[in-house]
């Protein structure tokens, strides 16, 4: 009985641990793979639209940007695009090793700075007809990454595609704390109603998969200033859009020192839930809820 009690103690902490080293395999092997940067000679997407990766970034992850930049333009298959938006003040302060990629097909655009929200909104203004997908700015992605997304993509079907979703606990806006739902859950690639994609694994919008009213920058900025994925939730649940998990789990893989900035903490512990509840209300809610 003591054995059995002390080898469930002892568990966790070796998983802890055995996953902490896995972790630093993991960002050397990508610290290698954007050091041999070149880009390849991909193949086509094969989409009946214009593909578009698009993100954005602000000086204090200027120092590991570019080698997310690199591995978003490693990829096996080639978006016609790669965006970066930035607000205006915030260019001059771009490092040479990422203004050079710009040779190599970045394209680098200035914008009026909705925070989170730059690294989809503006390319949705600019490109309305085109396959947006979105990434993080402190973020390895691995060769395959967007061929996933891709070709999970399936005619005459309009579904959003992620790598990484949670699982909201409830519905039709009687929604649990944001922090007890089901995260990183992993599907077998069905499309489904109850998925919450989070940016950080990517997500490929097809045109029109979300309501027309998701450029509408000052009510996003009123209802969710900080949760763009609580946003982007309700706008396709808005226009009737499922999302599709693919991939199996994603291997999370950030740049040392890119983690001390952020507002991934303030959206989980403090903000999500009412942010949520204000859209959900304004934009999803039928009357009786």
């Amino acid at each position: 009985m003591l054995a059995r009690v002390l080898k469930r103690v002892l568990a966790q902490p070796i998983k802890d641990r055995l996953e902490a080293v896995r972790a630093k395999v993991r960002v050397r092997e990508a610290e290698r793979a954007v050091a041999n940067f070149s880009r390849p000679a991909a193949l086509p997407h094969g989409l009946p639209g214009e593909l578009i990766i698009s993100l954005t970034s602000y000086p204090p992850r200027y120092p590991t940007l570019a080698k997310t930049l690199k591995s978003l333009l490693a990829q096996d298959i080639r978006a016609d695009r790669t965006i970066l938006w930035l607000e205006d003040k915030d260019v001059p302060a771009l490092p040479e090793d990422v203004r050079v990629l710009t040779e190599v097909g970045l394209e680098i655009r200035k914008c009026v700075n909705i925070r989170s929200y730059n690294k989809l909104i503006h390319t949705l203004v600019d490109f309305p007809e085109a396959y947006v997908v979105t990434a993080d700015d402190d973020v390895y992605y691995p060769p395959h990454w967007l061929a996933v997304l891709v070709e999970a993509v399936k005619p005459g079907e309009t579904a959003i595609i992620c790598r990484r979703a949670h699982q909201p606990q409830g519905r039709n806006g009687q929604f649990g704390k944001y922090a007890d739902w089901r995260w990183e859950i992993v599907t077998d690639g069905e499309l489904r109603d109850d998925l919450f994609p989070t940016g950080v694994g990517g997500v490929l919008y097809p045109p029109h998969s979300l309501a027309p009213e998701v450029t509408d920058m000052e009510a996003l900025k009123r209802l969710a200033p900080t949760a763009d994925d609580v946003w982007l939730f309700c706008m396709a649940k808005r226009a009737g859009t499922k999302h599709r998990q693919v991939g199996g789990r994603f291997p999370l893989v950030n740049w040392e020192g890119s983690q001390d900035v952020g507002l991934e903490h303030e959206n989980v512990l403090q903000a999500n839930d009412r942010q949520l509840e204000a859209v959900w209300r304004e934009y999803c809610a039928t009357p009786g809820d």
